[in-house]
């Protein structure tokens, strides 16, 4: 099938690209979530390990 493989590899390329999008904000909110939890939490020495 020549004509679906250009489709399917612009598919690809933007399913990656969603996919490091969403890790991408995952990783950006859950830093600032952590550092929000740790100045909220600085007395009971909280610490997220992943």
């Amino acid at each position: 099938m020549p004509q679906m493989y250009p489709i399917y590899w612009m598919f690809m390329f933007l399913m990656v690209m969603m996919i490091l999008l969403i890790i991408m904000m995952k990783l950006y909110f859950f830093l600032i979530y952590n550092n929000k939890m740790i100045n909220l939490l600085k007395l009971k020495k909280f610490s997220i390990k992943w």
